[in-house]
């Protein structure tokens, strides 16, 4: 845990990890879009949602 303090976040790999695997749809869950703005800028061809309440996930989960 206290590594996740000081070292990076390799969200580019993690990213690109997750498409490799199969991925095409990301859902972030809670308050802000910063993580969707990091994806889109990593990769535009992965559908990703920004969520912060039940609405806007149901409303997430019937665009899939």
């Amino acid at each position: 845990m206290l590594e996740q303090i000081y070292r990076p976040v390799m969200w580019v790999d993690c990213i690109q990890g997750l498409k490799a695997n199969g991925t095409q749809i990301l859902i972030e869950c809670g308050p802000g879009r910063v993580l969707n703005g990091l994806t889109k800028r990593i990769d535009r061809d992965l559908t990703s949602f920004s969520t912060d309440d039940v609405a806007s996930l149901e409303n997430a989960l019937t665009s899939i």
